[in-house]
């Protein structure tokens, strides 16, 4: 996958449509992609990308690619990391190395 657009979903959607399967954690972000472009086999690790200041400012990660189930499927979102719950770790790292 080289470039998509997704909606984000709330928590609770995305709890609802793993319905047990996986666990879906606060320090996770959900995305639905409506074009049929989604992230699939060899995508975890990829940004989840957005730009700041109402789309004229700079493009900041969100969010790691994790899993998804299936392809493109329209009734499950792709999960992402979210990466502010580990700036602080990142930090850390970084400062330590």
């Amino acid at each position: 996958m080289h470039f998509s657009s997704a909606e984000l979903s709330s928590h609770q959607e995305c709890v609802a449509s793993y319905k047990g399967e996986y666990t879906i954690t606060y320090r996770m972000l959900c995305a639905f992609d409506y074009s049929g472009i989604d992230s699939c086999k060899g995508d975890s690790g990829t940004p989840l990308m957005r730009q700041s200041a109402n789309g004229t400012g700079p493009w900041e990660v969100m969010g790691i690619g994790a899993y998804g189930q299936g392809c493109a499927d329209p009734n499950y979102p792709a999960v992402f990391t979210k990466i502010d719950t580990y700036l602080n770790w990142i930090s850390r790292t970084v400062d330590r190395n």
